[in-house]
């Protein structure tokens, strides 16, 4: 084994709160008002729980600094950053970069999630069919 430095209760709390931009320092090196100080904000963090609309808002003004609502606003209005269920099978708020990604990875452990106390509500579902109905209520029609 190798020996090394333990670091203290407090330290690893401060490594946390850092590394999810939630020091004094905040922001990640990051200073709001470009979107890309946004996206890369939700990047960094690997997404924000997003199960109800103002989370991701909270989220962000208490990581960025001069955060506005409208910088979150517009990037979910172009789709630069969507919610897709993920992670614990909760809506996250990704970055469009990261969302097919990390659907992929997460893929397998939904799929566990679905057979699982929920799953038997969806008994005769055909998931094919229900991915084809999602899939026409957010693509434009032509």
């Amino acid at each position: 084994m190798a020996s090394g430095q333990v670091l203290s209760l407090r330290a690893v709390n401060r490594a946390l709160l850092a590394a999810s931009c939630c020091s004094s320092a905040r922001s990640c090196g990051q200073r709001a008002g470009t979107d890309r100080a946004v996206v890369q904000t939700i990047e960094h963090l690997i997404g924000l729980q997003a199960q109800a609309p103002f989370p991701p808002y909270y989220g962000l003004h208490s990581r960025l600094d001069g955060f506005r609502p409208e910088d979150l606003a517009t990037l979910i209005t172009d789709r630069s950053v969507v919610r897709i269920a993920l992670m614990r099978g909760t809506i996250h708020l990704v970055s469009a970069r990261d969302c097919l990604p990390l659907r992929r990875l997460l893929q397998p452990v939904i799929e566990r999630g679905m057979h699982g106390a929920f799953g038997k509500q969806l008994a005769g579902v055909d998931p094919a069919e229900l991915a084809a109905a999602g899939r026409r209520l957010v693509e434009p029609s032509r």
